[in-house]
């Protein structure tokens, strides 16, 4: 439980900096531009990983937990190595 909350707070403060980064960098006739394109990628992502989820979880014998696992696990390895 502890580490969906230390997730879910680094994903917060990514996507603060993320933004303010975009305002500071951005001319502003532009911005709005830009956000529409950030946020459209950003929800193409989701719809996409939930997809894929999908199809894995009716393609294989895995239970939605073990898929959390292997996600969580591909996820945190590249950070630890």
């Amino acid at each position: 439980m502890e580490a969906i909350l230390q997730h879910h707070m680094g994903g917060s403060t990514y996507w603060i900096y993320s933004n303010m980064l975009l305002q500071l960098r951005v001319p502003g006739r532009f911005l709005g531009h830009v956000f529409v394109l950030y946020f459209a990628l950003f929800t193409l992502a989701i719809t996409l990983s939930a997809w894929i989820s999908g199809i894995i979880l009716d393609d294989t014998s895995l239970y939605p937990r073990q898929l959390s696992f292997l996600v969580v696990y591909c996820l945190c390895y590249p950070g630890c190595g």
